[in-house]
């Protein structure tokens, strides 16, 4: 054999050879894919069971949340307010967030409405000396879009935290990535992916299969009112630091049953390791009928 036939042989059994390894490799990642998205939907079926008992999920229409919130300011001192949560399954929900401000000056509320592929949101106070300032003018088809993802991700959150199923318009999938040992025992951990680079990680307890934990990119939430500053999530940093990846911290306790469904009471809302926000469960109904325009974008809130 000649030294040209030589390396040809050898060139095409090593590609050969490379191939089956590529293959192969492709094959495993395939398997461990597979069944980590099998274990993830497992832990997931498993947290819905804890969650809703014997009542059917499928059975499961609306529901209404409400909080009392407690929110630490970034100057210091607390405040109080209150998030009202309406949900119709599965694409329509309205959120009233309320905020006191300092000094008695009134209370600041948002809204934020969901209904399939529309959006809206609006934020009000209670003392028109305090003007709600809304940067940019008219919001433009992107500002529109923009708005509809990030109300579509709010959904997701809210959706995730009761174990309920994601909207088909934002379809979300799970992947297992591991265990986490805590000081009360130990947790699965899923990995949450969705449209728009979502992203979440969900930490549910071996034992009882409640949610202990989730985490999520931090991006921040402000409502700007004149010089006043209303922060629901990370302070803002200032000009001159370059802002980092943050993340945010929902720890959730206190499981109580509400008409046959198991609920935490203590929300604990945490970002770079300080406690931002608490929220205390104070209401919850099972299924309440809505009035027909109370997911209409264009009604008039309160």
């Amino acid at each position: 054999m000649n030294v040209r036939i030589f390396h040809r042989v050898f060139l095409v059994f090593s590609t050969a050879c490379l191939l089956e390894l590529f293959i192969c490799a492709i094959s495993t990642q395939a398997v461990q894919n597979s069944d980590g998205s099998a274990r993830a939907e497992r832990a997931i079926a498993q947290m819905r069971k804890a969650v809703f008992g014997e009542t059917k999920l499928e059975s499961v229409k609306s529901m209404s949340l409400s909080w009392k919130s407690r929110h630490q300011r970034p100057g210091g001192g607390l405040s109080t307010g209150e998030l009202i949560c309406d949900l119709f399954l599965p694409d329509k929900m309205l959120t009233r967030n309320t905020r006191a401000l300092s000094s008695n000056r009134g209370q600041v509320t948002a809204y934020r409405l969901l209904n399939g592929k529309q959006s809206w949101s609006d934020t009000t106070s209670s003392n028109s000396e305090i003007p709600v300032v809304r940067v940019g003018g008219s919001p433009t088809g992107n500002d529109q879009v923009k708005m509809l993802q990030a109300i579509q991700r709010e959904q997701a959150i809210q959706l995730l935290r009761l174990a309920l199923p994601p909207s088909s318009d934002f379809p979300l999938t799970f992947t297992y990535a591991g265990e986490a040992q805590a000081s009360d025992g130990q947790a699965d951990v899923i990995e949450v992916k969705g449209p728009n680079d979502f992203s979440a990680r969900l930490f549910i307890d071996k034992a009882s299969s409640r949610l202990l934990m989730m985490t999520l990119p931090d991006a921040g939430f402000r409502l700007s009112l004149n010089s006043l500053e209303v922060t629901e999530g990370r302070a803002p940093l200032p000009k001159d630091v370059s802002s980092k990846t943050a993340e945010a911290k929902f720890r959730f306790s206190d499981y109580r049953s509400e008409n046959g469904v198991m609920l935490p009471h203590l929300i604990t809302h945490e970002s770079d390791g300080m406690i931002v926000t608490e929220y205390e469960l104070r209401d919850f109904k099972l299924n309440p009928v809505f009035a027909l325009d109370h997911f209409d974008p264009g009604k008039k809130r309160k």
